[in-house]
């Protein structure tokens, strides 16, 4: 039986969040954000959990956009209401989202679905100089299949750790 992926990341299935998207911030993004969670930041940008990415806009249009197959990870700290969000690529710098007040369990939940759902399979392992390696099967958000391979170090392959990846 062929394995059938949907094509496009699951909707948010907790509430949206408290603080609506402004409809002058809103204008600024394209239909592959039409569904969306948002949350205001600390400097007055809204954070948006897109289906195709993460977003930064603000009244002047959008700032950055991360699509989700470009996310490493995130997480949440509350004693600081901050979003920190880091990359696949290790030479980017991580992105510390600061909430203001409610920013609703929503969009943390978008943010930790939207990334799921881009990782197909995750393998990881440890060469033999003690590097760990991880191969990422993931997808874009049209829904395209490709690979990524990370390292945590720089390896010294040898001929057992090309046939261990």
């Amino acid at each position: 039986m062929p394995l059938s992926l949907p094509s496009r990341p699951p909707g948010p299935r907790t509430p949206r969040s408290a603080h609506r998207l402004p409809a002058s911030r809103a204008r600024h993004l394209g239909a592959e954000d039409a569904r969306r969670v948002s949350a205001l930041l600390a400097d007055g940008t809204h954070a948006v959990a897109s289906s195709a990415a993460l977003v930064l806009v603000d009244d002047e249009g959008v700032r950055q956009r991360y699509v989700w197959h470009e996310v490493d990870h995130a997480s949440f700290d509350a004693d600081t209401a901050t979003l920190t969000v880091r990359f696949v690529d290790g030479t980017r710098p991580q992105l510390a989202l600061v909430t203001a007040g409610q920013h609703g369990a929503g969009f943390l939940t978008a943010v930790r679905e939207r990334i799921e759902w881009s990782i197909i399979h995750l393998e990881q392992s440890v060469l033999s100089d003690g590097t760990r390696v991880r191969v990422t099967l993931r997808r874009d958000p049209d829904g395209a299949v490709f690979s990524q391979v990370t390292t945590l170090g720089t390896p010294r392959l040898t001929e057992q750790d090309r046939a261990k990846i």
